[in-house]
């Protein structure tokens, strides 16, 4: 960093301003994440900075097939953000798990 465009995808608490900081002087902060807790941050750092911060609610149709074809093509490797891999059997205790914080990202569910 500093980045001329950070986007926060992760939605807890503390990113928000994580965000701000890693963002350089004019450039954009975009919050795709969402957080259903407070998420404080100093404003006067975004003010400092001159950043434009700005809330992304949903995602286009074509946004998805972006990504789909990036994906397709090699272009992007999405395995990273598979943290696990389950089966039909495990979806109700996978689920159970989930409704504590945890480090999980996406996981697939194998039939």
């Amino acid at each position: 960093g500093p980045y001329p465009v950070v986007v926060e995808c992760v939605g807890v608490p503390g990113m928000t301003d994580l965000a701000v900081g890693a963002t350089a002087t004019h450039g954009r902060v975009v919050v795709a994440g969402v957080c259903t807790f407070p998420d404080p941050y100093l404003p006067i750092r975004a003010v400092m900075k001159e950043l434009s911060i700005h809330y992304a609610v949903f995602y286009r149709r074509q946004e998805f097939a972006y990504a789909i074809e990036r994906a397709a093509t090699g272009r992007i490797d999405p395995s990273p953000f598979v943290t696990g891999r389950i089966g039909l059997d495990a979806l109700t205790a996978t689920f159970d798990e989930l409704r504590s914080p945890t480090t999980q990202r996406k996981i697939l569910v194998e039939p």
